[in-house]
Order: structure tokens, then sequence, then C-alpha cells
């Protein structure tokens, strides 16, 4: 039914609603439903049914699980306002939730600059579905130190090791970020 109908199915249709939109979470996560905007889309759908009919529906088993994917996601994607904001959202008492804590602890992680530690918990994931961003976790990491170098040093030197497998561009050069290239 529309969201402020009330029939006698309205009850067990809005639970089939919300059964359906986490289902399509967890295909986006699993990168089964292609698109980056895949999650954000079916997350905003699904978030009336955790928020807004929650004392009509109850807490799904899977609330804390889903709510971790998309504070993951919005910390990936380093969206830290829209993080924060649902944070604040998510009641104390389901912040213990081991999903929910889980991601609570990267952004510390990241927000202290202990990238080692943030690397370490990637492995310790308490759910399959952060697999994929937890992967794109990485790139996060290393854009967050590249804007650290740049911030710090006009330059930076690149000496790579010599390896006769692979060839590396950057041999005996360093960067400038200046947008210029300079020998050593």
């Amino acid at each position: 039914p529309p969201n402020t109908a009330v029939t006698s199915n309205s009850k067990g249709e809005r639970k089939t609603a919300m059964q359906g939109y986490e289902y399509a979470c967890i295909l986006a996560a699993k990168n089964i439903l292609k698109g980056e905007s895949a999650l954000e889309r079916h997350v905003h759908l699904l978030s009336p049914f955790y928020w807004d009919y929650r004392q009509e529906l109850g807490d799904s088993p899977k609330r804390g699980e889903i709510l971790g994917l998309e504070l993951l996601s919005l910390l990936v994607g380093k969206q830290l306002g829209d993080f924060y904001c649902l944070l604040e959202r998510i009641p104390l008492n389901e912040r213990t939730v081991k999903c929910i804590d889980y991601v609570v602890s990267l952004e510390k992680h990241l927000m202290e600059g202990n990238y080692n530690q943030l690397l370490k918990m990637r492995q310790k994931s308490p759910s399959s579905l952060y697999k994929s961003l937890l992967n794109n976790l990485e790139a996060t990491i290393q854009d967050e130190v590249a804007s650290c170098i740049e911030q710090s040093y006009p330059s930076i030197s690149v000496v790579c090791p010599q390896n006769k497998d692979h060839s590396y561009p950057f041999l005996n050069h360093g960067y400038s970020f200046r947008n210029q290239l300079l020998s050593l």
C-alpha cells in the first residue's frame, strides 16, 4: 500500500517490501546488482521501513548487518558527514551490535591515521557482505596517505626496487606536487 495507507494487509505488505529491499541490498553488496549506486539506492528504499515503521514492523534480524553495510559504504566513499548523521540516528544500544561496532572501529582507526590496524581489521570482517567494500577500503587509505603527503611535502622522491620480472615507471625519478617530474 502507499506509505500512509492502513489496511488489513498493510503490515504484511510492508514487511514483505522490507525483506525485498534487504535482499536487494545484499545482492548489491555482493556486486550481483551492477552499478555503484545500487547499494545506495536500495538502502534509501529500505530506510523508511527501518526508521518510520520500526514500531509497527519490529526489527529485522538483518538490521544490524545492513546498517553496518550502509555505514561502511559511506566510510569507504568518504561521505563522512552522512556517516556521522546515520551514526547519530542509531540508538546507543544498537551501536554495540557486532557489525555496527566493527565499522565504528574502522572509522576510528581511519581518523587516527592508524592505517596498519585498519588494514588488519579488514581481514576480520563480521559479515561476508562487507568484502567488496573492504576491498575498496585500501584505495581510500591510499588516497588519504597521498593527500597527507601532498600537503606535507612540496616534492617526494620515488625509489622502486630492482626486479627483473617487473617494470616500474617511476624508477629513479621523483614526483613534484606541482605536476613536474624531477630527476634525482
